[in-house]
């Protein structure tokens, strides 16, 4: 029991660590081999077995959105699953590529617009002995305002321009959409 809330503990600050922005090191950031060239995977170690499937990924931002007034997207940390054992993630890399290809299907597919830049500034932190880290800002989107979508989601021609759809769920039985 100690031993989980010790898990629990060390799960939250790396999640609060993945939130901030700070995870440009290997402990944070591991890119996953074996995943769709589109889906950009990583695990986060927590312990000698333990690890975090997580995705730099573009979801809706109600926050900005609101703010703005119009349809605003924004990069975002998605959580796939807390894997306790080591041997376990590569049958969940596969689930995650599997509700990637299933979400491409969707008829809520869209082009969206890139807006400012993602930001990595650089902090002096005298407390940690004058050591600088790197923190990620994310980047904003906008729907675009072009109205026909040929079904492709190829990189756009133009370099401004993503694809981007809701993966669907993991479970192959369920069609509903992660929100």
């Amino acid at each position: 029991k100690k031993k989980q809330s010790v898990l629990v503990r060390h799960l939250i600050y790396k999640l609060r660590q993945l939130a901030s922005g700070r995870w440009n090191d290997t402990k944070h950031r591991k890119a996953l081999k074996g995943t769709d060239h589109d889906v950009k995977l990583y695990e986060a170690k927590l312990t000698k077995g333990a690890r975090i499937l997580w995705e730099q990924a573009i979801s809706f931002s109600e926050r900005l959105t609101a703010s703005n007034g119009a349809a605003v997207y924004a990069d975002s940390i998605r959580v796939w699953k807390i894997v306790t054992d080591h041997d376990d993630i590569s049958s969940e890399v596969r689930n995650v590529c599997e509700a990637h290809r299933r979400g491409r299907g969707c008829h809520l597919r869209k082009r969206l617009m890139k807006g400012n830049d993602p930001v990595v500034s650089f902090s002096d932190n005298d407390q940690q002995g004058g050591k600088s880290e790197s923190v990620y800002r994310p980047r904003t989107y906008f729907a675009s305002e072009i109205e026909k979508y040929d079904g492709s989601l190829k990189e756009s021609k133009e370099k401004s321009m993503v694809p981007h759809y809701p993966p669907a769920a993991i479970e192959k039985n369920q069609y509903s959409l992660l929100k």
